[in-house]
């Protein structure tokens, strides 16, 4: 059995919205995952991620191999699935206090370019779950990063879009 801590990222969830643009580059979201991480005391776990958090996945796993086990990247193929009760969902995480912040710090420019991940050197064991029928995120490249990556293995699960652990999650579960 496996303990799951589900972290909202600065700008996404339930979380409170911070006013500091820093908290919303990827150097932020670091201190907070592994903020949180501390302050339970795991000092290596598994990570997930999906979408951006896919990213921050990749950033943290290569920035600290020592800590993080595997990453996980992971919007509907299936429009029948996406309810009334989904959208309010969604939404009602929209209502949150310092939205605007939280959503102008997560795409503004602050002047400094990206900074990039050699997925070659990501010596971090990693599996890529992906849906075939991602139309955001075209499986075909989702392929294509788990094959420049030394140890990684690529999971493509049919009839998912783009957010497979919602949409399939039986799939992605027996996938993960």
């Amino acid at each position: 059995a496996r303990r799951t801590v589900a972290i909202d990222l600065h700008g996404f969830g339930w979380t409170e919205r911070p006013r500091e643009p820093e908290a919303y580059t990827l150097e932020g979201q670091e201190r907070l995952v592994l903020g949180v991480a501390d302050a339970l005391g795991l000092a290596r776990f598994d990570l997930a991620g999906h979408s951006y958090g896919g990213a921050i996945s990749i950033y943290l796993a290569a920035r600290h191999p020592e800590r993080v086990r595997f990453g996980l990247e992971a919007s509907y193929a299936d429009d029948s699935k996406v309810t009334d009760e989904l959208v309010r969902a969604y939404l009602e995480r929209l209502r949150v206090e310092g939205v605007g912040d939280a959503f102008y710090g997560l795409t503004a420019p602050n002047g400094k370019p990206p900074e990039r991940v050699g997925l070659g050197a990501l010596e971090t064991p990693t599996l890529v779950v992906w849906g075939a029928e991602d139309e955001l995120i075209a499986a075909r490249d989702g392929r294509r990063a788990a094959e420049s990556m030394p140890d990684a293995g690529f999971v493509e699960l049919a009839g998912c879009g783009h957010s497979p652990m919602e949409e399939c999650p039986e799939a992605f579960l027996a996938a993960v």
